[in-house]
């Protein structure tokens, strides 16, 4: 689950690092499932606003209950 996302720009970056992440568990031959379903947290208005876009990057949203 990403936290604190307010634009594409940022999902795109994380989705950069988790990539490279799962190549790292892979070169050290470390078990993980590659296929993780990744989530965005919707915490920000900025996020809420472009909800449309980001459900396209993320297999799932969560949102802060205040």
């Amino acid at each position: 689950m990403f936290p604190l996302i307010s634009g594409i720009q940022e999902v795109t970056a994380a989705h950069r690092i988790l990539e490279e992440i799962k190549e790292e568990l892979r070169r050290e031959d470390h078990d993980f499932n590659p296929d993780i379903p990744v989530g965005l947290m919707i915490e920000v208005p900025s996020a809420v606003m472009l909800a449309d876009l980001l459900a396209k990057e993320a297999d799932f949203f969560q949102h802060r209950h205040q």
